[in-house]
C-alpha cells in the first residue's frame, strides 16, 4: 500500500501553492514544488491528480 503523502493539513498548502503560481504551471513543475513542500524525494502526478481539489485548482490555474 502506498504511503499517504497528502494529508488534510497540507492539502490547503498545495491548493494555495497552485492558486498563487506565477508563470507556466505543469504537472512536473507542481510535483517538484510539492515534493519540496512535503519534504519527500518525489511525488507522482497521479498521486496529486487523485485529489479532486488539487485537480480542480490545477485546471482553473491553467485556464488563466
Amino acid at each position: 500500500m502506498p504511503k499517504i503523502l497528502v494529508k488534510e493539513e497540507n492539502l490547503e498548502d498545495i491548493i494555495m501553492l497552485i492558486k498563487t503560481w506565477e508563470g507556466k504551471l505543469t504537472w512536473d513543475l507542481l510535483c517538484s514544488k510539492v515534493s519540496e513542500l512535503l519534504n519527500v524525494k518525489s511525488i507522482e502526478r497521479q498521486s496529486l491528480a487523485n485529489y479532486p481539489d488539487i485537480q480542480e485548482a490545477f485546471s482553473k490555474q491553467n485556464k488563466n
